[in-house]
């Protein structure tokens, strides 16, 4: 691979200019597919004067479709005028949507269409529309991958007088799309970008040349290895969490030399609150490149976890031997986990800083004193946590295969994926000389083995042993192994050596799955099959509500996912009803007045997660991953995280009872009847009605209230508080996402 070094760094160079939104193309995949770049002067230098030709001297091309055809080559037939049978209409929203040209499918591909082309006038293709002549105010972003996913095309070309957007929407998966500036690559500057746009999107590799590298087969590589890196990056977050926990291991012992780690070790919610740090982090890292967070160089230098590192990468480039001695970084990370909570603001002009504050339990300082060491060990200390620690960790979530990993690039599904892999552990505190053993195919997590344990093992019972534990088949040459030694180098092939390079000591503090973990396991379903699921559940029950349906209708249902996992399938369900109540908004000529921070969609999204959907899972964690989940998919720059505590509980979904029976406090139905008339049963259904009352005001108040307010039992009936986890039993779920993740 070394000879496409040079190539692999141009094409991340250009990407690194045009900043795509999600997945488009992988760099190694341009590389394999040997896409090469006209860079040198004597082949950009002409093509880059026909395109300044095109344009005025604001950078604007009077023709845009000129640009397709002058710069990349498209001929006139290429580029026919849409035809008829690719316009819709959305009887929803009472609008027609139609494409100005199609792209015909290529040489030697069935005969149709693979995208189609618009011309936009407006510069500013992710703005609402606020004066629309159809009534709907979706932007010209939204309205055309929305044409696309109607038509079931992948390819789209969106085309202003200042740029050229291209769009991949694949079916059931998130789009992508990336923009290519006219005026920027019609500087000498400019040619890496214009380079790139020749050489996916001209019509030669669109529509011709070898099928491996045209387009759309590009594209479609690079989504296939978004699973392995899915893969990778889970691997890498375990990974991460173990030196997190090495790193207060260490800080333990600094504390106390004698029993710190023991301490540490029997340290309630230990694991609880290092896991909620992955989380905290990943919400900083999506946030940050989606400019949710405060813009600037005051930021980026002094607060951004991408800042962090960028900083902590010099100091062990400068100071490698020092690293382990030095304890800045955690410092900072907990002022930026507190300025998130409770937000604040400083500074004047250009150095003026302000941070939202978010709120909810993610960040709440007082949740796990022990990560600003407000518990035992620490004695009241802030745990000293290495710079050293620290910089590994970032590592861990920031590089993947030698690559800086992009977290607009995920999917919010596959995030909580990525996360759930940690789900399901507990710490243990080795006994002796300790590996850890990879996880086979199936499973998502390495096992810590003692290797003392299993040479006490009779030989003949080793690998009965050794398959329970690990998953693997026990190698021939560690069933006579008869040390340490011997055995170690028979484990090597399985050994998981970015936990345990080298085998762990007695006395320290390891990830090790529980038996609920290893007997069940945990599933990602991507959204390819979250899409179609989510939307055929829903079907019957929106069809009852008609295509007139009014919005506090859409509003007043209730979808429960018993079993939520990383909660994929709300999300989804959340991305559903949300367009659902904006076409009902249209229609009905309600659109609330919407935040100035958020489009119609977005805030049609957060009241959906807010009145609509309801989770359960017995893993507690996981829980708080699917408030994450759905937290990412709603959040606006200006808004706390939403209040979800009320509708995503931990528990036993296969335990429950229906209305009559709770009022009756029987299990059996008749018996049930016949008790509502006793005492007890009458302030049983009167307390029930109070709760009642009180969700009923919570959703009055969850959009106006912050999570603190809703809280109050002064604000919102104490809500919160009082309903411990009860549902709105005169509301029953209409849908039941029974196949969630769990």
């Amino acid at each position: 691979m070394s000879r496409f070094d040079p190539l692999l760094e141009r094409h991340r160079e250009w990407l690194g200019f045009v900043q795509p939104t999600g997945l488009l193309v992988a760099p190694l995949v341009l590389v394999e597919r040997q896409v090469a770049l006209e860079l040198a002067a004597a082949e950009a230098e002409p093509w880059r004067e026909r395109l300044a030709a095109l344009l005025d001297e604001e950078g604007r091309a009077a023709d845009p479709l000129a640009v397709l055809r002058e710069v990349l080559e498209w001929p006139e037939e290429a580029l026919p005028p849409a035809p008829r049978e690719l316009d819709r209409y959305l009887p929803a929203l009472e609008v027609h949507l139609r494409a100005d040209r199609a792209i015909p499918a290529g040489k030697g591909e069935p005969p149709g269409f693979i995208g189609l082309v618009q011309v936009a006038l407006a510069d500013e293709l992710d703005a609402p529309v606020k004066d629309a002549a159809d009534g709907w105010h979706a932007s010209p972003q939204a309205r055309f991958e929305r044409l696309l996913r109607e038509c079931e095309l992948p390819l789209g070309l969106l085309v202003t007088p200042k740029r050229l957007r291209l769009l991949y929407v694949p079916k059931g998966e998130t789009s992508a799309r990336c923009d290519f500036p006219f005026a920027a690559m019609a500087t000498v500057a400019g040619r890496p970008i214009l380079a790139a746009m020749r050489a996916l999107l001209a019509h030669a590799h669109v529509r011709a040349g070898p099928h491996e590298r045209r387009l759309l087969a590009l594209l479609k590589e690079s989504r296939a290895r978004q699973a392995a890196v899915s893969e990778d990056l889970g691997r890498q977050v375990q990974e991460a969490l173990a030196i997190l926990l090495d790193g207060f291991a260490q800080a333990a012992r600094r504390a106390d030399p004698v029993q710190g780690v023991a301490t540490l070790a029997r340290a309630p919610q230990l694991y609880e609150a290092l896991v909620t740090v992955m989380m905290r982090l990943v919400f900083l890292l999506y946030a940050e490149e989606r400019d949710l967070l405060p813009a600037g160089p005051v930021y980026e230098e002094g607060y951004a976890v991408r800042g962090l590192f960028a900083q902590l990468e010099e100091d062990a480039a400068r100071f490698s031997e020092s690293m382990e001695d030095r304890f800045g970084a955690w410092a900072q990370l907990l002022v930026l986990f507190r300025l998130v909570y409770g937000g604040g603001a400083g500074g004047e002009g250009a150095e003026a800083i302000r941070f939202v504050a978010r709120r909810g339990t993610l960040f709440d300082p007082d949740r796990f004193p022990i990560l600003e060491g407000r518990a035992p060990p620490f004695a009241g200390k802030l745990p000293t946590v290495s710079d050293g620690h620290v910089h590994r960790l970032l590592e861990k979530l920031l590089v993947l295969n030698g690559e800086r990993l992009s977290y607009r690039t995920l999917d919010v599904e596959e995030i909580g994926s990525v996360y759930q892999k940690i789900m399901g552990l507990e710490i243990a505190t080795t006994s002796g000389p300790t590996l850890a053993i990879r996880p086979p195919s199936g499973r998502d997590v390495a096992v810590h083995l003692d290797l003392d344990e299993l040479l006490a093992e009779p030989p003949a019972r080793r690998g009965k042993g050794f398959k329970e534990t690990t998953g693997h088949n026990l190698p021939a040459t560690a069933q006579n192994a008869g040390s340490v030694g011997e055995l170690e180098a028979a484990l090597d092939k399985l050994v998981a050596r970015g936990l345990t390079p080298r085998p762990l000591p007695a006395g320290i503090p390891v990830l090790q799955p529980t038996d609920e973990r290893r007997r069940t396991g945990s599933h990602y379903t991507p959204r390819a099959l979250t899409e179609p699921i989510v939307r055929e559940t829903l079907r019957p029950v929106l069809d009852r509500l008609g295509p007139d349906a009014a919005p506090e209708a859409i509003l007043d249902l209730c979808v429960l996912d018993p079993a939520m996992g990383s909660g994929a399938f709300l999300v989804e369900a959340c991305r559903q009803l949300a367009e659902r109540l904006v076409a009902a908004w249209k229609r009905h000529g309600t659109t609330p007045e919407i935040p100035a921070d958020e489009t119609e969609l977005l805030f049609a999204k957060r009241l959906v997660a807010t009145r609509c959907l309801y989770g359960v899972d017995k893993n507690p964690l996981t829980v708080e991953l699917a408030k994450l989940s759905l937290w990412l998919e709603t959040l606006a720059a200006e808004h706390e995280l939403t209040f979800l505590d009320h509708a995503l509980r931990a528990g036993d979904s296969l335990a429950g009872l229906l209305l009559p029976q709770l009022e009756g406090l029987d299990f059996d139905p008749a018996r049930a009847e016949r008790n509502r008339s006793d005492l007890f049963a009458r302030l049983v259904r009167e307390r029930l009605a109070a709760l009642v009352a009180d969700r009923r005001r919570v959703e009055e108040l969850a959009e106006a209230l912050g999570e603190l307010e809703l809280g109050d039992p002064r604000r919102a009936g104490g809500a919160r508080r009082r309903l411990a986890g009860q549902g709105d039993p005169r509301r029953p779920a209409v849908a039941d996402l029974s196949q969630g993740e769990g």
